[in-house]
């Protein structure tokens, strides 16, 4: 039943996740785009009927494999295919016209949860409720295709691209090497740009997650690293806590949506990698840490070891890997961030005496932000 080819193609031609459902009666003017124009038009997605005509063909569709039964040997017997990624597992499940209850003829062996691939089958208007939601179609799938190359392919890009995004931190600290003793007023900037960063990233992902538990995430990352701070005395390896913790979500986040969508990815990367340079930059600062060897592998470690770890989770942990999880995770780097920011970062950039200087790098660094946000939610 597993298949690299598409010699079925003909019989069973692809469609759409779109193509499930029966035209909108209501659209969404670019003209007027209102919170209630926006609901309503949200509402009518959810209501749109599942597309009868499409009952009893046969059809090939591509999606993202959430498990649900398995047979005696352990081989996947029933799964539901989900048009995105983390659906009905690591994000609410999308309507139940955009799910597709699969039942195999016999268990499958070597898939895995969230893998992406392509059903071929007979659909039919059948729907079923599971623990992960509530599907409006049943699949009764005569072959799946699996491109092994392409997920290969993918691997290998997303690796890429999640390893780049944390070598930037070691680019930013060796540019901030560079022109520590040159150019003090463009290290004062940078530095500036950096903290902005850490500010602008720490409030962002406060009020992604605005709830009592994340909000005690928050401000128990910046006690935490307060109190570390008088205890211990060691600023340096403080931000590089901070960043550490901070960059693990990120990158699985970047791994996990290259994987799906290659150009998504990247675009996510790009504004990775536009804080993650200045954010190097702040690694130049620890005086605590005489030697330019010591401080080369610390922020190879900063860099590398995130993503590392991203990866590995996505490997062997995505099953069980919430979104949830994620965001509280940032939520508790986001405060370290917040107190990296204010005491160890900014005070390097001396703001007493080069108020300008200091503003000017913030100011930069939010409107940075801000477009690259702006520039995600469009993607």
């Amino acid at each position: 039943m597993l298949m690299n080819s598409w010699s079925l193609a003909e019989d069973y031609p692809t469609i759409t996740w779109d193509q499930l459902l029966m035209q909108s009666s209501v659209d969404l003017s670019h003209n007027e785009i209102s919170p209630e124009a926006l609901q309503n038009y949200m509402d009518a997605q959810d209501q749109r009927l599942p597309n009868q005509a499409l009952s009893g063909k046969n059809i090939a569709i591509s999606g993202f494999v959430v498990p649900l039964e398995w047979d005696q040997a352990s081989n996947i017997s029933e799964f539901l295919l989900v048009p995105y990624y983390g659906a009905c597992i690591h994000v609410p499940p999308p309507p139940k016209n955009q799910i597709i209850h699969v039942k195999l003829k016999e268990g499958l062996a070597g898939i895995q949860t969230m893998d992406n691939l392509t059903v071929l089958g007979r659909l039919n208007l059948d729907g079923n409720v599971s623990e992960y939601g509530e599907s409006d179609y049943l699949l009764v799938a005569d072959s799946i295709q699996y491109d092994v190359e392409q997920k290969n392919q993918a691997f290998i890009w997303a690796t890429l691209l999640t390893l780049i995004c944390g070598l930037t931190i070691c680019i930013g600290w060796f540019v901030g090497i560079c022109i520590q003793q040159k150019n003090k007023l463009l290290m004062r900037i940078l530095l500036s740009f950096s903290a902005g960063t850490m500010i602008y990233l720490s409030l962002a992902v406060l009020w992604m997650q605005l709830n009592v538990l994340s909000v005690g995430l928050w401000i128990g990352g910046f006690v935490a690293l307060l109190l570390l701070n008088r205890i211990l005395h060691t600023q340096g390896k403080l931000t590089i806590t901070a960043l550490v913790i901070h960059n693990i979500p990120e990158s699985f986040i970047v791994f996990s949506t290259a994987m799906m969508n290659i150009w998504l990815g990247l675009l996510l990367a790009v504004t990775v990698i536009c804080h993650n340079f200045p954010l190097g930059c702040g690694l130049v600062l620890p005086e605590s840490v005489k030697s330019k060897k010591q401080q080369c592998y610390r922020t190879l470690f900063t860099g590398i070891m995130p993503a590392c770890l991203a990866i590995l989770m996505y490997l062997f942990l995505r099953s069980i890997l919430s979104m949830e999880y994620l965001i509280h995770l940032s939520a508790l780097a986001g405060g370290m961030m917040l107190y990296v920011a204010l005491k160890e970062i900014l005070p390097k950039a001396e703001p007493s005496q080069y108020r300008r200087s200091a503003i000017l790098g913030i100011s930069i660094a939010f409107v940075v932000m801000i477009l690259l946000t702006m520039l995600i939610a469009i993607g």
